[in-house]
């Protein structure tokens, strides 16, 4: 379970099986996730909004759970690609 496996988790865990340990998290949520996670696209929590299946409600209880690169509270907003 998630617990045996330590929590923040690393958002760049491609492992579906470890974001399948997370609460509310299913197989499928935990397989986008586990893509996006290895296409290092999860820098930020708000980057969890891009993953299909995740809202603002599953980003605010996975944000604690999952340790980012880039923190957006002290980050500020994120820059629009060019």
């Amino acid at each position: 379970d998630a617990v045996s496996l330590g929590w923040p988790i690393p958002a760049s865990c491609g492992e579906p099986s470890v974001w399948d340990a997370l609460p509310r998290v299913g197989p499928a949520r935990a397989s986008a996730l586990a893509k996006a996670a290895g296409r290092g696209t999860l820098q930020r929590p708000s980057d969890l909004l891009r993953v299909p299946g995740i809202g603002p409600k599953m980003t605010a209880l996975l944000t604690p759970r999952v340790a980012f690169l880039v923190d957006d509270a002290a980050a500020g907003p994120a820059e629009e690609p060019p």
